[in-house]
């Protein structure tokens, strides 16, 4: 199975097996985006040299989380320090904030890799991103939400 094929479940248990590495699975994902997002539009920003060499990191680095070495989806409303954030919205189109939000800030002490900033509505209020739906194209995935993530 390729690894954009397993679940977060599934690619977690391999990259602490060791049966994948944080390179295998970033590039794998980055593969797949570059093949989907011309139909998707799921992605803002994408910078694979900058998430090739945190899976590079993470590779060489001793575990120390669940979520080490797992590329995740930022969502373009969170601040991430030298990567662009719109906030879904045109007067923040050249964005890039000098500090991450506290939740990926977090993320990145857990030695999860940043993969990109995936699209939002205009300030997570208003009506829906250009993303489709990856199972029916002719549909958006709907708005947005906001949640937090404890780990």
């Amino acid at each position: 199975m390729k690894p954009y094929m397993m679940s977060l479940t599934e690619a977690a248990k391999a990259l602490k097996t060791k049966e994948i590495t944080p390179i295998d699975y970033t590039d794998s994902l980055l593969e797949r985006i570059q093949k989907t997002e011309p139909q998707i539009h799921a992605w803002v920003t994408i910078e694979p040299e900058k998430t090739r060499r945190a899976a590079v990191k993470a590779t060489e680095t001793k575990p120390h989380s669940i979520i080490h070495g797992v590329p995740i989806g930022v969502k373009d409303i969170y601040s991430t320090a030298g990567t662009r954030t719109t906030m879904g919205s045109p007067i923040y189109r050249n964005h890039i904030p000098d500090k991450d939000a506290a939740m990926v800030q977090k993320i990145k002490e857990k030695g999860a890799i940043v993969l990109g900033k995936t699209e939002t509505t205009e300030f997570a209020l208003h009506d829906p991103a250009p993303t489709t739906n990856p199972w029916n194209t002719r549909h958006t995935p709907g708005g947005s939400s906001l949640s937090l993530i404890h780990i």
